[in-house]
């Protein structure tokens, strides 16, 4: 059977000035090491009046491996704690009514660091 022992955490945060951006991004990797982006996620949803509204987001999402660690509980309580106040934290900041938050279960995360003596291919 395959281990499950790593987290995706994602955030959706809509397109603003790239130093709001900027900011989630660095508290994102202070928190867990890194953070990827993918930009320019497309919301949609309805009003009151049932007009479509479109907003133009971006995706920040980091990756927990949970492998070798001991309280390995203990660490998701704190990321989960983490993920909610940066969404309340940017939703307050971009006057959001909401900020789409999830945590996904992986199979296997891997940080592959590229070998150092390859030979150069001409």
């Amino acid at each position: 059977m395959s281990r499950v022992n790593e987290r995706d955490f994602k955030i959706i945060l809509p397109v603003a000035e790239q130093g709001v951006i900027d900011k989630a991004a660095v508290n994102m990797s202070k928190h867990f090491g890194g953070v990827t982006m993918q930009p320019l996620i497309r919301g949609m949803w309805l009003d009151s009046r049932g007009k479509l509204i479109k907003d133009d987001n971006v995706l920040l999402f980091s990756s927990r491996d949970l492998n070798g660690l001991k309280d390995k509980k203990e660490v998701l309580k704190k990321d989960r704690k983490f993920m909610k106040q940066l969404a309340d934290e940017f939703g307050k900041r971009l006057k959001q009514d909401a900020i789409w938050i999830e945590e996904d279960i992986v199979r296997d995360v891997q940080f592959i660091e590229p070998k150092k003596n390859l030979k150069k291919i001409v």
